[in-house]
């Protein structure tokens, strides 16, 4: 298990609050507890090593190794600061007042706790004279207290119980263990002759194993790559360490990849991992065809293959390259897999295939008329019904996403083409379907509608499942800019009215960052170029606004995303109307950071976020004769602060919607400058296969749109719906003829 380059540092930010819940739980039970305190005439059976990681008295005498020893502090502190630093130091809190701040002053500076001793100072500040009462910052406090612990362990202080594997000591805190892992919590506290034994012999564990555990329950962290994420994991199960099992889940989820993928699903279906098993075989039928290249893919059986070949949501450009994987999988070992071909054969749904590609597969023996193969093929062509009334009867390849897409507001040409009419309709992706001839569609269905006026150039952005939907126009005069914003909830299907922003805010992007929503500049008017530096920052938690640090200069029609807890900002035009290539980190307290530009200009683009790299498509550029229509694509690195192009656009989508679903990048609808002609285009990027795919169109085509991923109602995804006719199919008659001998 030792690291190399290619691993990750992973820290499970929950674990903090598990295992100082866990050590305040060992105390009030009073087990494993080492030092007896006494304060105010009353005794507090503490784990001094917890005391010791925020304070230098404590830390003075465990450094001198006294077991199971008693500290009078009587007359020196009062028993409320006493418990104030108890608080501390298991909880990370104290509730810090005018009335008892001297107190809790005097406690920490007589036991020596500097961080306890700054929060009090800062709190009697004159600054803060107003102020009634402050909390200390709880999960900032466990951090550093946790890492307190773990330099005592690293220096052997305090440390109670000899942990053996073949021959190696680890010298360790029991109680830190117990707190850290079911394991070790039911092997010292549950009676055991380990509980209170000096030196335990771990027979089963590896040397390898117990490191590894040790080094988490001290920091929360592990660091974990492919080479050693599956055995890792396995330990993790075996050993009861669900707070390093969640990060395990975490790694295989996002960094799931085609090479990996069959393993995931292979660990998953052994220990009945049911969810994560999910998550794997949704993304090898997602990436089929990357999957199949692996050559993990020519170890399935027969049944294993079936199952994928034989769901709908199996997604491929076309069934022959279904046919062709079969081959390859057949052609691995012939002399045993020939007698299963006719079976796994049933899978592939020939009625996709154009004529040509049917002809095709005469070039392989086993597709001979003479064969069952052959049968197979004809069977199935014949089984397509004809006749529109049949058409629901049609085979078709059908993905059906967990969350959804949901387009919001826009506005569009009408068919006169005169003028623009605003839209107030929300829809949701409720299908992808892939039919007879490679006709894609996609089966929208209407979620709602906007509760006030119609939206374009709005901002939305999705929180804890709700869509939040903030400014924009709602028609084109002078004064038409919104500074409304409103909440969606899908599982209710209702909707609430928020606190207005400050400003009215058109053609803007909006970021969520730690629970918090940023408004991005944008314009003020949508009759003249005035554009706006400012940024606002709105608090879910009490339906309040306040201003954040500006931007670097005045912006409209940028693009704003979050990746890695940072907020990077792209292009966008300034107040006399140039794109610009600009790139920078946004930060709502201080200075903006600009870091490399873009390789194009652009404005009116999307930016989204896909593992851990930012993917800028779309947009307008500056060509000859003004503006025109941008077609590159480009994706930022941070971790090299660099740009590097991938597939272009094959249309133009300028003020479109995007979002990312299943780690895809998704652009939908907007404008070509060039034809000035509004799109109803739904294009999706795949960075595996760095390949735009054409997935359908929205049910009207409009520009100025907005899109987010949410889950809804599961009574909304079960009404029964007709596909659409698709009538590009393959002629069952003309194909079994090409196929023929004669």
């Amino acid at each position: 298990m030792d690291s190399n380059e290619a691993d990750k540092k992973l820290q499970n930010k929950e674990y903090l609050d598990v295992f100082f819940s866990n050590m305040s739980r060992l105390r009030e039970d009073e087990l494993l507890v080492d030092m007896s305190v006494t304060v105010g005439g009353t005794f507090y059976d503490i784990h001094g090593f917890i005391l010791a990681a925020v304070s230098s008295y404590f830390y003075s005498i465990m450094e001198e190794k006294k077991p199971l020893c008693t500290v009078d502090l009587e007359g020196k502190i009062s028993a409320r600061g006493w418990e104030a630093i108890l608080d501390f130091a298991y909880y990370g809190t104290v509730q810090l007042h005018k009335t008892s701040t001297d107190e809790i002053l005097l406690a920490a500076e007589f036991l020596q706790v500097p961080r306890l001793v700054a929060a009090c100072k800062r709190f009697q500040n004159p600054s803060t004279a107003k102020t009634q009462h402050m909390t200390t910052a709880e999960a900032d406090e466990k951090c550093e207290t946790l890492r307190g612990i773990q330099d005592l362990y690293q220096k052997g202080i305090g440390c109670d119980v000899h942990l053996q594997v073949n021959g190696i000591m680890f010298w360790v805190h029991r109680a830190a263990l117990a707190a850290g892992s079911d394991f070790f919590h039911g092997m010292f506290t549950s009676g055991m002759r380990e509980a209170k034994q000096e030196t335990i012999n771990l027979k089963t564990l590896s040397v390898a194993d117990l490191h590894l555990f040790i080094d988490f329950i001290y920091s929360g962290i592990i660091q974990v790559s492919w080479d050693s994420v599956f055995e890792i994991t396995e330990a993790a199960m075996k050993y009861q360490m669900q707070s390093m099992l969640t990060l395990c889940f975490q790694f295989l989820r996002e960094e799931m990849s085609p090479e990996f993928s069959l393993d995931v699903m292979a660990l998953a279906d052994a220990y009945g991992l049911q969810d994560l098993k999910c998550f794997a075989e949704d993304f090898i039928l997602r990436n089929f065809k990357q999957v199949v290249a692996v050559p993990k893919y020519q170890d399935l059986t027969a049944d294993q293959l079936v199952s994928f070949l034989s769901q709908d949501a199996l997604y491929t450009t076309t069934e022959l390259e279904v046919f062709l994987s079969v081959v390859q999988w057949i052609n691995t070992d012939r002399k045993q897999r020939l007698s299963q071909a006719a079976r796994v054969m049933r899978c592939v749904r020939f009625p996709l295939m154009t004529n040509r590609e049917l002809k095709q597969i005469l070039a392989v023996d086993f597709m001979a008329p003479s064969g069952q193969c052959y049968g197979v093929m004809k069977a199935s062509l014949l089984s397509v019904p004809t006749g529109p009334s049949l058409i629901s009867q049609l085979p078709c390849r059908v993905r059906f996403p967990d969350k959804v897409l949901v387009i919001i507001g826009g506005d569009s040409l009408n068919e006169d083409l005169s003028n623009r009419k605003p839209r107030k309709e929300l829809w949701f992706a409720h299908k992808f379907i892939t039919g007879i001839g490679l006709v894609k569609y996609i089966e929208w269905r209407e979620l709602n509608s906007l509760p006030d006026m119609p939206r374009f150039r709005h901002g939305v952005i999705t929180l804890d499942n709700n869509i939040y939907i903030f400014g924009g126009n709602f028609y084109y005069g002078k004064q038409d800019v919104l500074k409304t914003a409103i909440r969606y909830r899908p599982q209710e299907n209702t909707w609430d009215t928020l606190a207005e922003m400050k400003e009215c805010h058109s053609y803007f992007p909006v970021v969520c960052l730690d629970g918090l929503i940023y408004i991005l500049g944008g314009n003020t008017d949508i009759t003249n170029a005035e554009c706006l530096n400012s940024v606002e920052c709105y608090n879910p938690a009490n339906n309040t606004w306040k201003y954040s640090h500006p931007l670097p200069q005045p912006l409209c029609g940028h693009a704003a995303a979050v990746c890695d807890g940072k907020i990077y900002v792209s292009g966008g035009c300034d107040s006399s109307y140039q794109c610009l290539n600009s790139f920078f980190l946004y930060d709502p307290v201080k200075n903006a950071a600009y870091l490399s530009s873009m390789n194009v200009i652009r404005a009116g683009h999307v930016m989204e976020t896909i593992r851990e790299k930012l993917y800028v498509a779309g947009g307008l550029g500056h060509g000859v004769c003004g503006f025109e229509d941008q077609y590159v694509c480009e994706v930022y690195s941070p971790a090299t602060d660099s740009w590097t192009q991938f597939a272009r656009l094959t249309q133009a989508h300028v003020v479109a919607a995007s979002a990312v679903l299943h780690d895809e990048l998704y652009i939908l609808g907007g404008y070509s400058h060039d034809t000035y002609r509004d799109s109803h285009l739904v294009h999706c990027y795949n960075p595996i296969t760095d390949r735009w795919v054409n997935l359908g169109t929205m049910p009207h085509a409009s520009a100025d749109i907005k899109a987010c991923v949410v889950s809804v109602p599961h009574q909304q995804r079960q009404i029964s719906t007709v596909h659409p006719p698709i009538t590009a199919r393959a002629d069952p008659t003309v194909a079994l003829n090409g196929c023929s001998a004669r």
